[in-house]
């Protein structure tokens, strides 16, 4: 039986990040199951485009690969996701399952970085996602107090699961961590970030991502010198800033959770 391994991602059209946080987790995969063929397909069809326009690359869609496998004769496909939340971009992996899964004998999905929040379903206690998240971050981020305060910075989504960002303050709050979650494109927005940390009292912020790659909108959105970034804007805000330009795909520990969910997905079906 042909099996492979389908490792899908947003994408970037940084070379840099693109090695150091997608190939380095595509690499950890890939390793843990061996046994596959392995396979990369991205979710971002403007990332896609550039990077075929400009580098000459081409990168399929998860229906585009999935239909290739299908033509080539694969009958297993285990296939994990690096996205951070089930949102739109996941959706659109779960869509390619769906056009194409009767083609295969076997066909599963592993979930993103955060799905589950604990509790029982079908008579299965399901796992809580946030928590290896917290592990994860404990092992890179400085000692927070309250005056010190660690911002994460996240894309956000236009889906439901965008919860998933206040949920995951929560989860630190919770911990007695002093962590905030912000995002691009939707709430917690930077304004919601800046009220907390003046009722706080905070004085010095460290800007981490909560991206798996530090591409285009943690370089410049997060950290660049332009005055309408995060770094610059809490400057101006008067805090001490320091910066993180490590995506978690760069992480081995965020690596080992993507590959624990490949592992459940392939022993059992989860959804």
């Amino acid at each position: 039986m042909k099996q492979a391994l389908v490792v899908v991602s947003f994408g970037t059209t940084h070379h840099d990040t693109l090695k150091r946080a997608i190939e380095a987790t595509e690499q950890r995969l890939a390793a843990a199951f061996s046994d596959r063929d392995f396979f990369r397909a991205w979710t971002a069809h403007m990332v896609i485009n550039k990077l075929k326009r400009r580098d000459g690359i081409h990168i399929p869609t998860p229906k585009e690969l999935l239909k290739r496998l299908a033509e080539e004769g694969y009958e297993d496909i285990l296939i994990q996701t690096t996205h951070v939340t089930p949102g739109i971009e996941f959706l659109r992996v779960q869509d390619a399952v769906r056009a194409y899964g009767d083609r295969f004998q076997r066909i599963r999905l592993g979930r993103p970085l955060i799905y589950f929040q604990g509790g029982r379903s079908r008579g299965r206690t399901m796992p809580d996602d946030y928590l290896p998240v917290l592990a994860a971050y404990d092992s890179i981020l400085p000692v927070t107090s309250p005056d010190h305060a660690v911002v994460l910075f996240g894309h956000g989504t236009a889906h439901p699961a965008n919860a998933i960002y206040a949920a995951l303050q929560c989860y630190f709050q919770d911990a007695g961590r002093h962590v905030l979650v912000g995002t691009v494109d939707a709430y917690p927005t930077l304004d919601d970030v800046r009220r907390q940390l003046q009722e706080r009292g905070v004085r010095r912020v460290t800007l981490a991502p909560f991206m798996v790659v530090a591409g285009e909108h943690v370089k410049n959105d997060m950290a660049g010198e332009d005055e309408d970034s995060w770094k610059s804007i809490l400057t101006a805000d008067g805090y001490q800033v320091d910066v993180m330009l490590t995506g978690l795909g760069e992480l081995p520990a965020f690596q080992d959770i993507f590959i624990q969910h490949a592992r459940d997905a392939a022993t059992y079906a989860l959804w």
